[in-house]
């Protein structure tokens, strides 16, 4: 995993944790629903971007969450910290400000006006672009590899067309295509198991074609029309 996706993983489990996200018990499943939704999260415009916010309201969504308690307040302020002069005698005046000589009293108009002067702000640097390769899919079972490029380029390809909807739903449905430990056989079942979220009739039939013909009937016709 890269440093990149190792830091937007941690920003969701972090930021789920403290919305009160009901995550599953077990480590591996939370890894698991973490990856996946960040996966799903990615902006339709540029694959490399991730709506961590996105991702955190679908996780709140599928798992529900608690709210999180509120600190009590003691209603009690905290009392003022008193400063001590160390190895000084500091003599008071009838208003109970304290003595000092005009040397002294220079010195610190000097040292109030210097901590007073605003610090110029610098520059951050520009945070280079992540690359597509930054966040490679991680492929559970690796006969699914080729059906899934296929349905990534069939994504591209039809966000350039125009067909947002449709890139859309496809880039959703291959991260979690891709973390399935199993051959996609059957795309009928696979459509209807509650337990594969995105995946629809329309992806279920591209499924069945391909391990039919090895080919997506969609896909071949925009390489034509390209």
């Amino acid at each position: 995993m890269s440093d990149k996706k190792k830091e937007l993983f941690h920003s969701l489990l972090a930021k789920a944790k403290a919305a009160g996200v009901r995550l599953p018990d077990s480590k591996a499943s939370v890894a698991q629903v973490i990856g996946q939704q960040l996966e799903a999260s990615r902006s339709a415009s540029d694959s490399n971007e991730i709506d961590v916010d996105a991702a955190l309201a679908g996780l709140v969504e599928k798992f529900g969450a608690t709210a999180p308690k509120e600190e009590e307040d003691s209603g009690e302020d905290e009392p003022p910290k008193k400063k001590k002069a160390k190895g000084k005698v500091v003599e008071l005046d009838d208003s109970g400000e304290e003595e000092g000589s005009e040397e002294e009293e220079e010195e610190v108009g000097k040292k109030r006006k210097k901590a007073a002067k605003p610090k110029e702000a610098k520059p951050k640097a520009a945070k280079p672009k992540a690359k597509e390769d930054e966040n490679p899919l991680v492929y559970a079972c690796e006969e699914n590899v080729p059906f899934i490029t296929a349905l990534k380029e069939l994504s591209d390809l039809e966000y350039k067309m125009g067909d947002r909807f449709k890139a859309t739903a496809y880039k959703k449905a291959i991260p979690t295509l891709a973390a399935l430990p199993y051959k996609l056989k059957d795309g009928k079942k696979i459509a209807k198991d509650k337990g594969v979220p995105g995946v629809g009739k329309g992806i279920g039939d591209k499924i069945d074609q391909w391990n039919a013909t090895g080919k997506i009937e969609a896909l071949e016709r925009h390489r034509n029309n390209v």
